[in-house]
């Protein structure tokens, strides 16, 4: 059985149903991707190596764990948010755990806004609007957790587009599940409340 997200009620819950081919169109089903490997254990320990550059853009994301190190079942990468940064509100089809390395980063979950603070995790669950930020007044360090793995990939390939390229940036979106809500409400409001970006 395949699920896919169909729309998002007024709370920003995405919501979906079980269907075949053309439900969900434009969005992939992680769960069935080439290589996720839900019915597979890893059997022999796995030393990832150290990663490579970071990503250019503005958030410095370093790839640390690929997908395909782990049977599909988890990525990892780290980010910095720029001082009062703002990732506006959207869904995807991964739940995504963040830990904090330093700083603080705010988060809004729902309706829920809470601050991570260094030490701290932080749960950006699937099909769930959110939203997050830098705060402060100094960078703040994360690293996600991507399960199930795959969406690092969208990643790099943002950071190959022009800076301009809203086209390519609302294609490659489509394609990895992932959907922003440029309407929301909250946008004005944490900016307001959190002097944002």
């Amino acid at each position: 059985m395949r699920w896919h997200i169909d729309w998002v009620d007024d709370a920003g819950r995405a919501r979906g149903s079980a269907g075949g081919a053309g439900a969900g169109a434009g969005h992939r089903n992680l769960r069935e991707e080439p290589g996720i490997g839900f019915d597979r254990c890893m059997t022999e320990p796995i030393i990832v190596p150290e990663a490579g550059a970071a990503l250019p853009g503005d958030f410095a994301v370093t790839v640390r764990v690929r997908s395909e190190q782990t049977n599909g079942v988890m990525a990892a990468i780290e980010q910095t948010l720029r001082p009062k940064a703002f990732i506006p509100p959207h869904v995807h089809l991964n739940d995504v755990w963040v830990y904090v390395l330093s700083g603080e980063i705010g988060v809004l979950v729902g309706e829920e806004v809470r601050t991570a603070r260094h030490g701290d995790w932080a749960l950006k669950p699937r099909d769930v609007q959110h939203a997050m930020w830098n705060p402060a007044e100094r960078p703040a360090r994360i690293i996600e957790v991507l399960t199930p793995g795959g969406t690092e990939r969208w990643f790099e390939e943002v950071a190959a587009l022009d800076d301009d390229d809203q086209a390519g940036f609302d294609e490659l979106s489509s394609r990895y599940g992932i959907t922003f809500f440029p309407q929301s409400e909250w946008i004005a409001e944490l900016r307001r409340r959190f002097g944002l970006s």
